[in-house]
């Protein structure tokens, strides 16, 4: 069975995010990842909540879909927030345009903006641990009833 174009999309994140220089190939399908204490800098590529709407009711009725593709950098640092943040700050550098210069992904995508960006800072045993999140909204469109095909 063909994947959902939920699913396309994810890879072909992953695909577009491995090899950027501080994340590496430590470029992981998912949003829960066990990476330890002592991590190197990583990405989580996962999508959250979808929205749908029909465009028009030919046959078959084709939906617009804008589904939000999370992009999560995870880092670990010492005791000093600052520079856990700024390698936090690196890593979204990377990220956006290495997404939003292939905004179709392929040719999946119709649209994709960047909406929201989150860094959490917080201790882990001695040293500290930190995320930045990314939020890109990606707009595709399918044949009802068809989710594996971008239209």
């Amino acid at each position: 069975m063909a994947d959902h174009v939920r699913t396309q999309l994810r890879r072909a994140g992953v695909d577009l995010l491995t090899g950027l220089p501080t994340t590496g190939p430590r470029v992981y399908r998912g949003r829960r990842r066990n990476l330890g204490h002592d991590h190197a800098p990583a990405l989580l590529v996962y999508t959250d909540d979808e929205d749908i709407t029909l465009a028009h009711q030919d046959s078959p009725a084709v939906q617009d879909r804008a589904v939000m593709l999370m992009v999560e950098g995870r880092a670990n640092g010492g005791s000093e927030s600052d520079v856990l943040e700024d390698l936090l700050d690196v890593i979204a550098a990377e990220v956006e345009p290495a997404i939003l210069d292939n905004w179709s992904f392929g040719g999946l995508a119709s649209h994709t903006v960047l909406v929201k960006s989150r860094t959490r800072i917080e201790p882990k045993g001695e040293v500290l641990n930190g995320a930045i999140r990314l939020e890109f909204r990606v707009t595709y469109s399918t044949a009802e009833g068809r989710p594996t095909v971008a239209v």
